[in-house]
């Protein structure tokens, strides 16, 4: 099937034949597309809730305007990534446009005395001013301004948006040096076997999810896709813990799990430790997945390429290493729940010996206390017996 022009001049910039399918990407970008004849707006309508119309006589619902579309039909495909591309362009470098703030009440007075002008003389541009500025005089005749006071005003004014268009022109370079090596990468990796529209439509699919990327690591966050693109997360890189990266655990101290491995086994997961623990001291965390909330995750294809080993090979021994641990520790907690249950039949045993002998003690006092009462209460009746017999 015979390729488009459109396809045909990728085609040759893949192959390394020609640069003008990015040489006129780039110099369309500078188009002004807001003016451009065939751009328009429609508005996105919502329909209401049902009413009925008294004047129509019929059922009728309100819709409601909730939006604007903006719709350009454009010549050649490559137009509608330019556009995309001053799109972001644009918008980004008119944040330039709040230095204005700084001359707003100066801004006022001039616009104010302009139209005055304007209507007196009959002119329309800020250049005409200086075809008719011998004839000011006349006009801030009995004014507190002058001719002087005027063009100066003016000149404080030109100078600020003079500014801003050079910050403009500075933020648009630094836009295109960002949008152009994504522009490359977009056009070697898009199939020139697609339609002119598809291709258009992936390539600036990849511009918008590069420049998103790029504004997220800037801000510290990462997007991550899961289920096929459908399930989008922004999180925040947080380390985990370098040996549950591991292991998946992080409750067993280095000097238990050498007990659990073989002398290979630990020495491979001592070099992961210490590949993965340099990473964090140099914050290389793009090395390493991130789960759903962010948590980093052992990358086994970037572990073996640093250990020069195959990955499927790593993948295993790591599986092993992770059986073996688990196998070993739950040995470990069955012994101590055995020796805990022995442990708790000597106590209840001594709690029991101790029970008994308090009750004993109990009863030997009791006994003790009884015997007193009773010699007490012999003695009382002694003491009163002999007293009736002195009387």
């Amino acid at each position: 099937m015979e390729k488009t022009p459109f396809q045909q001049s990728i085609y040759e910039y893949q192959q390394g034949l020609s640069d003008n399918v990015l040489n006129r990407i780039i110099q369309n970008v500078e188009i002004n597309f807001l003016e451009h004849g065939t751009r328009y707006q429609k508005q996105i309508i919502e329909s209401g809730d049902l009413y009925y119309d008294e004047v129509l006589d019929i059922p009728v619902t309100k819709d409601k305007v909730i939006g604007k579309k903006v719709y350009i039909e454009l010549p050649e495909p490559e137009m509608y990534i330019a556009y995309r591309i001053r799109a972001f362009r644009e918008k980004i470098a008119r944040q330039h446009q709040s230095l204005r703030a700084e001359v707003k009440d100066e801004k006022e007075v001039f616009d104010e005395i302009f139209n005055q002008i304007k209507d007196f003389y009959n002119i329309e541009t800020y250049d005409q001013l200086y075809e008719i500025k011998s004839d000011l005089e006349h006009f801030f005749k009995n004014t507190p301004y002058t001719v002087e006071k005027f063009f100066k005003l003016k000149k404080v004014i030109d100078d600020v948006e003079a500014r801003i268009e050079e910050e403009k022109n500075n933020t648009r370079k630094k836009i295109m040096d960002i949008f152009i090596p994504i522009l490359k990468n977009a056009l070697m990796l898009v199939d020139t076997n697609r339609t002119d529209k598809e291709i258009v439509k992936y390539i600036n699919r990849i511009l918008v999810s590069e420049w998103v990327n790029i504004q997220l690591k800037r801000n510290g966050k990462k997007r991550l896709q899961r289920n096929n693109r459908r399930d989008i997360h922004i999180v925040y890189p947080i380390w985990s813990n370098p040996l549950y990266m591991i292991i998946r655990r992080s409750d067993i101290p280095k000097s238990r799990l050498e007990e659990y491995l073989t002398p290979k086994q630990f020495e491979l997961i001592k070099k992961i430790l210490k590949i993965i623990e340099k990473d964090i001291a140099e914050n290389k965390i793009d090395n390493y997945k991130l789960n759903s909330i962010g948590l980093t995750e052992l990358n086994k294809r970037y572990i073996a390429h640093k250990l020069g080993m195959d990955e499927s090979n790593l993948k295993h021994k790591l599986l092993r290493i992770i059986q073996r641990v688990n196998q070993m520790e739950e040995k470990r907690i069955i012994i101590e729940l055995e020796q805990m249950k022995f442990d708790n039949s000597k106590v209840e045993k001594a709690i029991r010996q101790s029970r008994e002998e308090f009750e004993q003690e109990q009863q030997r006092e009791n006994k003790r206390n009884q015997e007193m009462m009773h010699y007490l209460m012999s003695k009382k009746r002694h003491t009163f017996t002999n007293s009736l017999v002195i009387l």
